[in-house]
């Protein structure tokens, strides 16, 4: 059994028949489509307008040039600066990694000598202490230890 009937498959064959005439009529020029040809002024004046632009086109030339070349120098700074922002990039990286290094090292130094709060006490006898020597004859300075402090 075919997919399609026979009345669709007309209906599609006159759909397309029509699509074309109607797109092809208006495409194809009166000097075609009747069989004459064209004016040879109407020729020559394409002819003359096709080597008008030919001779702007060899005018832009040298701009064209010129232009390219300053593109390519433009091109050539941004590849440079692109290239040192690379290398700052990777400069900066390297900077973090030595820092996150020293930061770990410090961190694992702090855990190994943790220091020891001077408990209340301790501070109440250090400062009878510098009381007492204030008070004697003699002056005598008072050092703690960072460990004990």
């Amino acid at each position: 059994m075919s997919i399609l009937t026979w009345s669709r498959k007309v209906a599609l064959t006159v759909a397309g028949v029509i699509t074309l005439l109607a797109t092809g009529i208006g495409a194809i020029p009166n000097s075609q489509a009747n069989g004459s040809s064209a004016p040879s002024s109407a020729i020559a004046a394409l002819q003359h307008r096709r080597a008008q632009l030919i001779a702007e086109l060899a005018a832009l030339q040298p701009s064209i040039t010129a232009a390219g070349g300053s593109v390519g120098s433009a091109e050539a700074m941004f590849n440079a600066q692109q290239t040192k922002v690379l290398n700052q990039r990777n400069q900066l990286a390297q900077l973090n990694a030595k820092l996150l290094a020293l930061s770990s090292q410090v961190n694992s130094n702090n855990a190994a000598n943790p220091t020891v709060p001077m408990p209340p006490t301790d501070i109440a006898h250090a400062r009878s202490l510098r009381a007492k020597t204030r008070s004697s004859a003699g002056t005598a300075t008072l050092m703690l230890s960072h460990a004990n402090f």
